[in-house]
């Protein structure tokens, strides 16, 4: 077993190997790709018309910024230790890095790989890249099973006497508003035991240094054979310990493949 204390993890798939362990960095995606409708779609974002004229020019400058959120705003997610496990459950199943719906859902079929990574560096490594006019917010998601029923988000203002640009924007989409959107979500999604990061930021890519925050790599039971010797020569590299997730019925195995000196 791996000590869990002050660690969280992040499952990912086969094609980010690379990227992730090579290059030693993680990158933080838009929310306009991501697969839960809820937290993709920007309609939580009105623009509201002040005024008697009609503005067409200033409703198509306030379209365009509610468009750009979905670029500007990205987002990291990564899974946080169980506080509460019952002495019955599985410990390799109920361990940031062996969750079974995890591994389905985001870590290619199990064709993948988990990285787990020391929750305080990261944390630096992240405001470390913060320019002046980005905006930053991280916790821990909460999953009520009321959420569906919430209405509330931000709104858009334009017409005279308005200025509208990037910097308005983020005063508009305050840190409640993000609060309610991307870290609360439905009661389904409960056993992902989320932390994550928001970053808000006109750059395209926003990439994060985490060669200092590698605890360890978790592969997945079928990742494939030809890619092994890469991945454990990767990660002797960063000096972080390499492991394998087995299926063994009925129970799933952790094997450790190198050990860090």
């Amino acid at each position: 077993m791996i000590n869990e204390t002050g660690l969280v993890s992040h499952y990912t798939k086969l094609e980010h190997l690379e990227n992730i362990l090579a290059k030693g960095r993680i990158k933080f995606s838009a929310v306009e790709n991501l697969e839960d409708p809820r937290e993709s779609s920007l309609d939580w974002i009105d623009t509201v018309g002040i005024g008697e004229e009609i503005d067409t020019i200033a409703w198509k400058k306030a379209r365009a910024l509610k468009e750009s959120v979905g670029s500007n705003l990205k987002i990291f997610c990564t899974t946080q230790p169980e506080l509460d496990k019952d002495f019955q459950d599985c410990e390799i199943e109920t361990s940031i890095y062996g969750k079974p719906r995890m591994w389905a859902q985001y870590g290619g079929c199990f064709k993948g790989f988990c990285i787990l990574l020391k929750k305080n560096l990261l944390i630096h490594s992240i405001n470390s890249t913060k320019k002046s006019k980005d905006f930053i917010k991280s916790g821990k998601v909460r999953y009520p099973s009321w959420l569906h029923l919430v209405n509330g988000g931000s709104s858009i203002e334009y017409g005279e006497n308005i200025e509208l640009n990037s910097s308005s924007l983020l005063n508009t989409l305050n840190s409640n508003s993000i609060e309610s959107i991307y870290f609360k979500k439905g009661k389904d999604w409960k056993n992902e035991n989320e932390y994550r990061w928001i970053y808000y930021s006109e750059r395209d890519e926003i990439f994060v240094d985490i060669k200092s925050s590698i605890h360890s790599v978790v592969l997945g039971y079928k990742f494939p054979r030809d890619s092994w010797e890469r991945a454990i020569k990767l990660c002797k590299e960063l000096n972080c310990n390499c492991y394998k997730l087995d299926y063994q019925h009925p129970r799933y195995k952790l094997i450790e493949w190198n050990k860090s000196s």
